[in-house]
C-alpha cells in the first residue's frame, strides 16, 4: 500500500532521452522564427530551415547509432569517439576509422 515503485532505465535510455533533450535545446534557439512566421507571416530564412532540418535528421541518427549498440562497451566507445583522429605518421587530422557518433550540425 506505502510501497514505492521505482523504475530504473538503461544506459541506451538515458542516452536516447539526452539526444532529444539536446535537439530540443538547439531547435529552442530558433523557435522564434517559426513564432515570428506563424505570427506575421515572415518567412524563415531558408539557412535556419536548413539548420532545424539537420538537427532532427542527426537527433535521429544519433539515436540509431546508440539503439544499435549492444554492449556498455559499444556505447562508450561511441560516445567517446572523435570524427577526426591524429595520424601517428603524418601528424595530421584524419577520419577515424572506428564508430563514432554522429557530430551534431553547426549553425
Amino acid at each position: 500500500e506505502d510501497e514505492v515503485q521505482v523504475i530504473n532505465t538503461g544506459l541506451k535510455t538515458e542516452w536516447t532521452r539526452k539526444q532529444k533533450e539536446i535537439a530540443g535545446s538547439l531547435l529552442a534557439q530558433s523557435d522564434w522564427y517559426i513564432t515570428r512566421k506563424a505570427e506575421a507571416g515572415t518567412e524563415i530564412p531558408a539557412d535556419v530551415t536548413t539548420y532545424r532540418t539537420a538537427i532532427r535528421t542527426v537527433s535521429g541518427q544519433r539515436e540509431a547509432q546508440i539503439a544499435a549498440v549492444t554492449t556498455v562497451e559499444e556505447l562508450k566507445s561511441l560516445l567517446e569517439s572523435q570524427p577526426k583522429i591524429r595520424d601517428e605518421v603524418t601528424n595530421e587530422m584524419i577520419d577515424n576509422p572506428e564508430t563514432f557518433i554522429t557530430p551534431w550540425p553547426e549553425q
